[in-house]
This record gives C-alpha cells, sequence and structure tokens, in this order.
C-alpha cells in the first residue's frame, strides 16, 4: 500500500524531507503544457545512500519513481512526471562537487550542483574555466541537463558530449560504472570518455534506466576575451544566416561558442 510506502520513506528521511499535501504537489507538477500529473510524494535525499534506500523502498512496494536533479531545466523539462501516480525523488539536495581536477579540466558533481555553484566554485578556487552554461538559468543542474542531450553557449556546446565518466544506481539497488573503474583504471577513466568495449553511458542520457547519482564533465577554459554577438535578421535573410552560420562553425572550431538562431517565440524585444 501507499501508506505504508510512505511510512518507510519518512522513516529514512524525516518529515522534514518529504511532502504529500495536494497544495506542494500540485506546484511541482505544474507545467507550460497544462498536463495536469498527480504525485503520491516529493522526497528529497541528501546523500546517495538515501538514494538508494527509497529506492527500494519503492521497489518493493511497486511505486513509479520519477527522478529530477533540480526541476529547473527550462527548455528541456520540468519536475512534473510523465506518468501519473510517481513517487517525485527530487535530487536538489545532493550538492556535491566530488572532485575538480585543475590540470587536466575536468569536475565531478552530484545531481543538484546548479550553474549557480559550478561558477561560485570556480571563482573561490580562481579557476580559469567556464561554466557549461545554458539558457536554462543559474538554477539549472548541470548534470541533469546533460543527461537531456543539452546544447550550451559555450566551445563545449554538446554536454553530454562533455560527459567523461557517470556512475548510476540500477533498479536491483547495483551501481553501474565505466568498465576502467571496475578494472581500476580510475584516473584513466575521469580523461577517456570512450573507455573499453561497447559504451554504455548513452543509456542513461533520456531515459529510465537507472538514477544517475555523479557525472564528470569536462571544462573549457576561459579564453582572453569573451565576446557575444546579437543579430536581428528578417524573413528573407534566414536562408543565407543558415548558411553563414555553418561556414563559421566549419571556419572557427573551438573557437565560436554555440549559435542560436531564435524566432520571436524564444527572443522577445
Amino acid at each position: 500500500m501507499i501508506s505504508n510506502a510512505i511510512e518507510e520513506l519518512h522513516a529514512i528521511v524525516g518529515s522534514d524531507r518529504i511532502e504529500a499535501g495536494p497544495a506542494i504537489l500540485n506546484r511541482l507538477t505544474r507545467n507550460t503544457l497544462n498536463s495536469p500529473r498527480k504525485i503520491v510524494a516529493h522526497v528529497q535525499p541528501i546523500n546517495q545512500d538515501e538514494v538508494r534506500s527509497i529506492l527500494t523502498v519503492a521497489i518493493r512496494h511497486r511505486l513509479p519513481v520519477y527522478t529530477i536533479s533540480t526541476g529547473k531545466n527550462w527548455g528541456y523539462g520540468g519536475s512534473a512526471p510523465v506518468q501519473q501516480n510517481c513517487l517525485l525523488l527530487d535530487l536538489s539536495r545532493l550538492k556535491s562537487i566530488v572532485h575538480f581536477n585543475r590540470d587536466l579540466g575536468y569536475v565531478t558533481v552530484e545531481p543538484g550542483v546548479t550553474q549557480q555553484d559550478l561558477y561560485e566554485f570556480l571563482e573561490k578556487n580562481e579557476a580559469a574555466f567556464m561554466v557549461p552554461t545554458t539558457g536554462a538559468g543559474p538554477s539549472a543542474s548541470l548534470l541533469g541537463n546533460a543527461l537531456e542531450r543539452g546544447y550550451g553557449i559555450t566551445s563545449n556546446e554538446d554536454h553530454f558530449g562533455a560527459v567523461l565518466g557517470l556512475k548510476a544506481l540500477l533498479p536491483d539497488g547495483s551501481l553501474y560504472q565505466s568498465t576502467l573503474k571496475e578494472l581500476g583504471g580510475y584516473q584513466s577513466d575521469s580523461v577517456f570518455k570512450w573507455k573499453i568495449g561497447p559504451y554504455l553511458d548513452g543509456l542513461f542520457t533520456q531515459s529510465n534506466l537507472g538514477i544517475v547519482l555523479e557525472a564528470t564533465i569536462a571544462l573549457a577554459r576561459r579564453p582572453e576575451d569573451i565576446t557575444q554577438f546579437i543579430a536581428f535578421l528578417n524573413d528573407s535573410q534566414l536562408e543565407q544566416a543558415v548558411r553563414c552560420t555553418a561556414r563559421i562553425r566549419q571556419t572557427f572550431p573551438g573557437i565560436v561558442g554555440g549559435i542560436n538562431i531564435m524566432n520571436r517565440r524564444r527572443l522577445y524585444r
């Protein structure tokens, strides 16, 4: 029964990190598509062990789980589940920056680490790297956007392309990690995306095959100067603009960041 599951979840996270009232649940599932969803509870673990315990309870009670990082990945998704009567597993309190390698330019983060969090971390440590930024805003999860194959505006514009490795919790409670890590190659795993054997990390993007607990992300070094260009076009110029954009991308790889061609639905002036 759902009531028994909720009681067990209370025992795991306490009363302050689980919500089941209709008002908060309605707010969490509000979305721009006007397609309301019913969720049985909203639960916020604070560490990976709690995530594992919550998943164990959900499986035992056959309770569907919908996982979010922060629920603010605007343009790719929010916190509304894709089906009714889910347990909303909110990982926004898993905010650890597990590892940062200044020399090789990568960072390992948990799901709750946002664009703002990484920016503040890099500034505090005087590390001249750029945050893999999207237009979703400072509260968007780095890991969540990468798993949605997000597109950004730095030179590392393909955010999942910049993911060097990940750790995921599988439905049976076991952990997925790369073949290199299984063989003890922890340092190699952090710098070589493709590992050895079949590449499996992509199975965890835009899927429900596991809960990603950590991701290692390659960072682009901050150049001496960054300039943004904005041009306004009319309909007759669109075809030429697309051709020019392709030429720029081919001529200046690694220098030009993301290029967006936006209509009035995305940009107002």
